[in-house]
């Protein structure tokens, strides 16, 4: 055997028997000052190990408590979202939830499971961490106990400033655009029945989108158009110093859709409904504790328009709406009549859409409105005709058919009841003139 290779096998055991020894050494450590030294030394000890190693380590760690204070941490639970898109095969554990009536199963990291993630070619390494700590000093009890968690994010110390600038608003991000994106729709409507008035909500389980509503399909696409337009300006109105708020406009004869394309715009931008009828609130002050409600939450608003209140009086509303702080708020306005309405509240800035929900006219509507005097036929089974077909015009022919069919048949039963009644009245007769004769 070579002479260099003879010495690096030597140089090779004696790291491996110093490392040995020196691993053995710290058991022995560990075991003695596990068994008598108090737990404070040992706390201290650990810590002075660990800034020992930390002074030659070139990584960087940030913890990420869940509470700040009495405040959620909202880089926490942005956190939560983001890595539960992560999660790779890699971790063992994981922590799934859902709460009712929400659209998806919620999946987590559970406690002291590791995740690497790799941002702009750097890699970043997740860990959350539980701690419990007594409610109150020199408490034992467990019932005492309160958890705190936390993630630790560790990386190379020269990528601070790329993890502070870049990485972190990243998730931040993410997790505002995936929470719009998996939230459940609500709608909400004012409680004035006790005090404060409030909001109450539900989910709103509307099944109306823009792909079945029934209207005008060039009104439909200018909407949705209009709608996509509010949606991507944000930047836009910051610059130009407008609020980035949209008024609209639906007025039509009752039944005519206004509040399904309401429930379908909702649906569309994932946006709550704040649902609010003046003529349910009874006073000036509870229109006013609406309004202040209305300013802290609305996103989507539905407000239908009546004659009680002044215009002074709805024009301060409406304007006390759109000068809210907030942004992304959509206004809806809803009315049955609209030439009844003062052109101050038409203008733009107050109703800067206006859409008009008439009852469709089409070619074939005159002859069904007259085969349907003379057919005895049932709603649901009209309704059951139109759904066989999507197209509108094949499904009105052939609802036409349907309704020549019943015509037919009823126009039978007249002529066969008129003929059995032509019988019986001969019959009668003869019976008569056979008495007569007797």
């Amino acid at each position: 055997m070579p002479k260099s290779t003879t010495s690096k096998l030597a140089r090779a055991k004696t790291i491996v028997t110093t490392v040995g020894s020196i691993a053995a050494t710290a058991m022995v450590v560990r075991s003695v000052a596990r068994d008598f030294l108090p737990p404070e030394f040992q706390e201290y000890l650990y810590f002075g190990f660990t800034n020992l190693i930390n002074k030659f380590s070139t990584d960087l760690t940030m913890v990420i408590h869940e509470m700040d204070g009495l405040n959620m941490n909202e880089i926490y639970n942005a956190t939560e979202v983001y890595l539960a898109s992560r999660i790779s095969i890699e971790i063992r554990r994981l922590k799934v939830t859902k709460i009712s009536n929400d659209k998806m199963i919620n999946v987590a990291m559970e406690i002291d499971q590791e995740f690497i993630d790799t941002y702009n070619g750097v890699k970043f390494k997740w860990c959350l961490i539980s701690k419990t700590s007594p409610m109150r000093e020199q408490s034992s009890n467990q019932n005492d106990m309160i958890e705190s968690r936390s993630f630790e994010l560790t990386f190379h110390q020269k990528y601070k400033d790329l993890t502070l600038n870049d990485y972190l608003p990243f998730i931040l991000n993410y997790s505002k655009t995936r929470k719009q994106q998996d939230k459940s729709v609500k709608i909400f409507t004012v409680d004035d029945s006790n005090f404060p008035t409030s909001w109450t909500s539900a989910n709103l389980d509307h099944p109306s989108n823009f792909a079945t509503m029934a209207m005008d399909s060039d009104v439909k696409e200018n909407l949705i158009k209009d709608l996509d337009r509010f949606v991507a300006r944000r930047e836009y109105y910051r610059k130009i110093g407008k609020a980035w708020k949209r008024g609209y406009l639906l007025y039509g004869p009752p039944g005519t859709g206004k509040s399904s394309l309401i429930a379908a715009m909702a649906n569309y931008l994932n946006f709550d409904i704040y649902d609010l009828e003046l003529t349910e609130l009874h006073d000036r002050d509870a229109i006013e504790e609406a309004k202040a409600l209305a300013l802290e939450n609305q996103q989507l608003g539905n407000v239908d328009l009546v004659q009680k209140m002044t215009l002074s009086g709805f024009l301060n509303f409406v304007d006390g709406l759109w000068s809210s702080c907030g942004d992304e708020r959509i206004i809806i306005f809803t009315t049955n009549k609209k030439d009844k309405l003062d052109p101050a509240l038409l203008r733009p800035g107050r109703m800067d859409v206006h859409i008009h929900m008439s009852i469709d006219k089409h070619s074939l509507f005159d002859k069904i409105e007259d085969l349907i005097r003379d057919a005895k036929i049932m709603p649901a089974e009209v309704a059951e005709q139109l759904l066989k077909n999507d197209d509108p015009d094949s499904a009105l022919h052939g609802l036409i058919e349907l309704l020549v069919v019943k015509r037919t048949e009823e126009e039978e039963k007249l002529a066969a009841k008129g003929m059995e009644q032509r019988l019986d009245d001969e019959l009668a007769t003869k019976q008569n003139e056979n008495n007569q004769k007797d």
